[in-house]
């Protein structure tokens, strides 16, 4: 359709033989209301190896007739300033200094902005480029879990009553707990405030999505890698 509100669904069936993956939640995107601009901080050498692979899968489930969805080399943040856009991601961008100005300009005009990390990330440039944006400046990588684990540290599941996981409120919060990280970035201490606040955490109590309010829109800082 050339508009849907969007949301999450769910398809269950009965199979004895594997009851494992009985069920299974996807994106129906929201189309004909909202554009997202993904930048591409590490393509890879083939497009399963690309930084934002599965982020595309998971936003346009449909071969690309879901979402309007454009994914693009770093550069092409600039498209930004067009006004076209409202939701735009940053993933594992090295240097984003040239991209500043247009990325407040955006956040301060109502867009949403989410920034994940990565082995291209350098702290000091970062801290030094986004230093209006980002929500807590980072310091350094942090294992969360030893060399040897068998698996990473799981997510908590998100509280009732922020706005950002209402579709997941009535079924489906739980699933966080499967989200598992062993290496994060970590950030400066801080506190939660009406401008700062600590979406989500790991096990432990490390943050691993932090809100930033700035103008009419909002900055999103996810500690480890899309």
């Amino acid at each position: 359709p050339r508009q849907a509100a969007g949301g999450v669904a769910v398809v269950t069936l009965t199979d004895p033989g594997l009851p494992l993956d009985d069920t299974r939640y996807f994106h129906l995107p929201r189309i004909g209301q909202s554009r997202v601009l993904v930048v591409d901080g590490d393509p890879g050498s083939s497009p399963t190896k690309s930084e934002v692979y599965f982020l595309e899968r998971a936003l346009a489930p449909f071969a690309g007739a879901g979402a309007a969805l454009a994914v693009v080399a770093p550069a092409g943040a600039l498209q930004l300033a067009e006004g076209k856009d409202r939701v735009a991601v940053l993933a594992n961008i090295g240097d984003p200094t040239q991209l500043a100005p247009t990325l407040v300009d955006f956040v301060r005009g109502g867009g949403a902005l989410v920034l994940s990390v990565g082995d291209n990330v350098s702290a000091s440039v970062w801290n030094s480029a986004l230093s209006s944006l980002l929500p807590a400046p980072l310091t350094r990588p942090r294992d969360l879990v030893s060399v040897d684990a068998d698996e990473g540290m799981p997510l908590v599941a998100p509280e009732l009553g922020i706005d950002l996981f209402e579709p997941f409120d009535r079924g489906g919060r739980l699933g966080f707990e499967r989200i598992r990280s062993r290496r994060i970035f970590a950030v400066e201490g801080y506190s939660d405030s009406d401008e700062v606040r600590t979406l989500l955490r790991y096990q432990g109590g490390a943050p691993a999505l932090i809100e930033r309010r700035i103008g009419a829109g909002r900055v999103l800082l996810w500690t480890t890698t899309i």
